[in-house]
């Protein structure tokens, strides 16, 4: 995110713009970009390419609850798997291990309420 706000304040200082408008371009560009990554990760079959074009034979159950956060997915650890929350959906995930992939899905249900 800095370096967005690095380039739009290069991009205007060269364009001369004054620093109430790089300002507005750099609120604006900000909140662009939260609503591309909301709108990306409220979808399974975007998750599930996601997790699929990373391998890492080494992530744990417990890891994966605090990688999958830093891509806007809320995931929370449980015992031996991690719970991946999406669309009111919850999904119970477990590593791959040395397959294919970060994670599997191997359970599925809705929350109500």
């Amino acid at each position: 995110m800095d370096i967005i706000v690095y380039i739009v304040h290069k991009i205007a200082v060269t364009c001369c713009m004054s620093r109430a408008n790089t300002l507005g371009m750099i609120v604006i560009g900000r909140i662009t970009i939260a609503m591309i990554v909301a709108t990306a990760s409220t979808d399974i079959s975007a998750w599930e390419r996601f997790v699929s074009s990373i391998a890492d034979s080494l992530i744990t159950s417990s890891d994966e609850p605090f990688f999958l956060p830093t891509h806007y997915y809320d995931a929370l650890p449980k015992d031996e798997y991690a719970e991946l929350k999406l669309n009111g959906e919850n999904y119970k995930l477990v590593p791959n291990g040395k397959e294919p992939g970060l994670c599997s899905i191997i359970d599925q249900w809705i929350t109500v309420g």
